[in-house]
């Protein structure tokens, strides 16, 4: 055989009379030739006969053992489609052709692929004597190359599958987005998600699909119960929780109850995976292919580790719902809770307020019964020309005096009882207060008094702080009916950031305690949680007016301080009274005490000229009657605008102004600053029943303010202005 150009020759060389011998060398040239060639290699007549016939072509196409040679190709693969003999026909007529992956199905059915080159042979006179087949069965190396193909293609999937389960947020979108990535990327013609239901079906629900399939799922029932059409692939991996595969839909019985609707969508097989963690049944996730046989063991390896992840994700999912809705329950829980403290709050605090006006009502309609039936005995005795009963006025006089005291027991607890505070050595009042307290406390309690050798500076009211300190003796004595101790302490304090255990809640910085202790019966938290409250008493009835210690939480609040409170019942109480330190500048800083009414005041008399500024009438007009009884011109105004006329008028012959804080149009403060800007008053003592108009108005015991609270008799009012006058 010889090559001339693109043509096959067969040539015996030499003389004729050696013919015999160069053809024998000719024929083993030509068989070393065709074994020694790395493919198959047969070659043909022209009536494609067997001519010659390599070892690997009879082991490629399974012709081991069979005697070929000159039996024609038809014979020996009579299943040879028609196109190869098309094929055959070309190249006898001079063509050459040539295939790199070609199909070839055998007589068993088996697939095989084949790279084969077809060409003819030329005899010495030229002429096409047969054809030479070379091919080479390239089965493996599809096979290895559709593998990897499958392999980079799964990779891909659970790529962006897994970047899926980083992005959803709930599982419908999920399942959503992993069935259109199996589709878009794995090439699969459909995908969908099932969740198996506890139903008495126990019915499979799509919950996610993506695909061409059309309505495929709307004309399929599928179940997972042990019953015909729960056998299929979907079903049976929910039912076993293990990868199901349905080969095919034409093939296998057990994919018949879905066969027509499958092939009628163009779906061959399918591949089921169980969703499931920790052996909870989370759904399902079948997929199809339009090939037969499609999904093979190392696909199914990968699908199952994809399903896997998605179960995961699932499942992480679920547990992030049920954290927000776990949170939102919370929220809502702890919503709710604070609607019913706030209930309860209020609840308690008109169960106070109903409590204090019961109390408020109860003292003074006893006062208002002294005082209306000592006035009709008056009018009375008046009316039938009688002397007035000098007891009658006296028990009206003594009921005004005690209204008096417990308005101002009441404006102490709410803290707007005007104060005097002085830089204060509670040392001092300890030891100022113990002869009275062992005269109240008497022989059966035992008084210890522990005090800090070098005490720090408070800012407080004196006299206010030796009620606070009274009061509380008499509360730890009435603790103590069969006698015991109480000790009074008090103690430099350093508070630092964040407080201790035993300190309520302070500024960071430096405190003066004052504790007081006793070994009385203790108080139970429900006691404690009213402690402070008017009126509320534990004492049986007329033993208590249920002011006292409310009265300590006021002066010590509006004293810039805090009380806290330790008892249990049987282990006794102790009160702890913080009060800051006060330094140098706001000791230096501290008002003055206004003065108080001498005693024989009301025989102070004058004649200069005052001015009466009052809105209330009736406050007005007895103010005005008891200054004109102690000598002095008046002039009575009802508004600060009046009062600037009134003065105008007066030509700056006025001495003083006794002025209301709160009025309708001015307050009084501003009416004292426009007396004196254009007026030249420079004397002005203010009057008020209730100091929050004094702290509103910013005339908390400035320097050169003199306050006088209502109620006052004839008396403390001459005297107040009569030292105003005289300074």
């Amino acid at each position: 055989m010889a090559h001339q150009g693109e043509r096959a020759t067969l040539q015996v060389p030499g003389p004729p009379e050696a013919a015999p011998v160069l053809r024998r060398d000719a024929e083993a040239l030509l068989r070393l030739v065709v074994e020694s060639t790395p493919g198959a290699i047969a070659i043909f007549d022209r009536h494609m006969r067997y001519l010659a016939v390599s070892r690997r072509w009879q082991e490629a196409y399974r012709l081991r053992g069979e005697d070929v040679l000159g039996r024609s190709h038809y014979e020996v693969f009579p299943e040879l489609p028609e196109r190869w003999k098309e094929v055959h026909r070309r190249c006898l007529a001079g063509a050459v052709e040539s295939c790199d992956e070609d199909p070839f199905v055998r007589a068993d059915g088996r697939l095989d692929w084949v790279k084969w080159e077809i060409r003819p042979w030329y005899d010495a006179a030229g002429e096409i004597g047969g054809l030479v087949l070379l091919s080479e069965v390239v089965t493996g190396r599809k096979l290895a190359e559709e593998a990897l193909r499958r392999k980079h293609r799964a990779l891909l999937m659970l790529t962006r599958c897994t970047e899926a389960m980083l992005r959803a947020e709930t599982e419908e979108a999920l399942y959503a987005e992993v069935c259109r990535v199996i589709v878009e990327t794995g090439g699969y013609p459909m995908c969908w998600v099932g969740a198996p239901q506890e139903d008495e079906r126990r019915s499979v629900v799509p919950v996610a699909s993506a695909g061409d399939a059309g309505d495929y799922l709307a004309t399929v029932d599928v179940v997972w119960a042990d019953v015909e059409r729960g056998r299929g692939p979907t079903g049976t991996a929910l039912r076993t929780l293990r990868p199901v595969v349905g080969v095919d839909f034409v093939a296998d019985p057990a994919l018949a109850p879905w066969r027509e609707s499958a092939l009628r969508h163009g779906l061959r097989c399918s591949s089921a995976l169980p969703l499931v963690w920790e052996g909870e049944r989370l759904g399902v996730l079948t997929m199809y292919s339009g090939e037969a046989r499609a999904f093979d063991e190392a696909e199914i390896q990968f699908l199952s580790q994809l399903a896997d992840d998605l179960a995961y994700g699932v499942h992480a999912l679920q547990e992030r719902a049920r954290r927000v809705e776990a949170e939102r329950q919370r929220a809502e829980a702890l919503e709710q809770l604070a609607a019913e403290k706030e209930r309860l709050r209020q609840s308690q605090k008109l169960e106070s307020v109903g409590r204090l006006a019961g109390g408020v009502a109860h003292d003074f309609n006893n006062l208002l019964t002294v005082i209306l039936s000592c006035s009709e005995a008056l009018r009375r005795d008046l009316s039938h020309g009688q002397p007035p009963d000098p007891e009658d006025v006296a028990e009206i006089h003594a009921a005004g005096e005690r209204a008096r005291d417990l308005t101002r027991q009441l404006l102490t607890f709410a803290r707007k009882q005007v104060i005097a505070p002085a830089p204060l050595d509670l040392n001092a009042v300890v030891r100022g207060s113990e002869r009275l307290l062992r005269r109240v406390l008497g022989e059966q309690v035992e008084l210890h008094v522990a005090l800090e050798p070098a005490p720090w500076t408070v800012l407080c009211d004196a006299a206010q702080m030796e009620q606070v300190i009274l009061n509380l003796a008499v509360n730890a004595r009435d603790a103590m009916p069969d006698g015991g101790q109480l000790s009074l302490a008090t103690a430099n304090v350093t508070v630092a950031p964040g407080g201790g255990a035993g300190e309520p809640a302070l500024a960071p910085g430096e405190w003066v305690r004052l504790s007081v202790r006793d070994a009385g019966h203790g108080m139970t938290a429900e006691v404690k949680a009213h402690l402070f409250e008017p009126f509320f008493t534990t004492k049986r009835q007329g033993q208590g007016t249920g002011l006292g210690l409310a009265t300590v939480y006021g002066i010590v609040e509006q004293s810039g301080g805090a009380i806290r409170v330790e008892s249990e019942p049987g282990l006794g109480t102790t009160f702890e009274l913080w009060f800051p330190r006060a330094r140098a500048a706001a000791a230096a800083a501290a008002p003055a005490a206004a003065p108080a009414a001498s005693p024989g005041a009301a025989g102070v008399r004058g004649s200069e000229t005052i001015l009466v500024v009052e809105d209330d009438a009736q406050v007005r007009e007895v103010t005005a009657r008891a200054l004109r009884a102690g000598g002095y011109r008046v002039l009575v105004e009802g508004s600060a605008g009046a009062a600037l006329e009134a003065a105008a008028r007066a030509q700056g012959r006025i001495d003083l102004v006794v002025t209301d804080v709160v009025m309708p149009d001015v307050d009084g403060r501003a009416l004292a600053e426009a007396l004196r800007a254009h007026h030249g008053v420079r004397r002005v003592l203010f009057v008020s029943g209730y100091t929050r108009e004094l702290i509103d108005h910013g005339c908390v015991l400035d320097r050169g303010i003199e306050f006088l609270p209502k109620p006052f008799t004839a008396a403390t009012l001459l005297g107040r202005v009569r030292s105003l006058l005289d300074a």
